[in-house]
């Protein structure tokens, strides 16, 4: 989030700024994660946006727009595809089809996500106030010895490890 749009920077130096009056919905931005080197998903107040060789392209899914004026933040681009954002009150899922997926407390989903990565065998971590595993279906808190968690990851052979204020741990999935 900056006061005036995007910037890319090279040696500490500006080469490139995409502001509002360039082509960006909105000069606040919430999220931005990078899908390759040539393609950025952008989420501000007016929705979801991609920009890919100097051209913005808006998703004109009104559900993906209200995902992120609900104060939604962007929390993975999964190998599928799927982008995962996450929103006030429920985990939304944009499908490469553009359909959303969104799932609230009532599917057993956390309403507050920090953090979320991809495991190996078709699972997500999830780090809310407990960490959970989904699997495409169910929501599972996991439990642990740790208190303060601070961050989570995945390594190539899906070991997650949790940082919490008590140590560092990990878990097989």
């Amino acid at each position: 989030a900056c006061c005036d749009g995007i910037y890319q920077y090279s040696n500490g130096e500006i080469i490139k700024k995409c502001s509002k009056n360039k082509g960006l919905a909105s000069r606040d931005i919430n999220s931005i994660i990078e899908v390759d080197e040539a393609k950025l998903l952008i989420g501000s107040d007016y929705g979801l946006c991609e920009y890919y060789n100097d051209d913005f392209n808006y998703y004109d899914n009104i559900i993906a727009q209200n995902c992120l004026t609900e104060g939604g933040k962007f929390l993975l681009y999964d190998s599928k595809k799927n982008l995962w954002i996450n929103t006030n009150n429920s985990i939304a899922k944009l499908g490469v089809d553009h359909k959303i997926t969104s799932y609230n407390s009532i599917d057993g989903a956390p309403e507050k996500v920090y953090r979320m990565v991809e495991g190996s065998k078709n699972n997500y971590w999830i780090l809310a106030y407990f960490i959970y595993k989904f699997d495409g279906l169910n929501f599972e808190i996991i439990r642990t010895p740790c208190y303060g968690i601070y961050d989570i990851n995945v390594d190539k052979n899906g070991v997650l490890y949790v940082l919490c204020q008590n140590g560092a741990y990990s878990f097989n999935g």
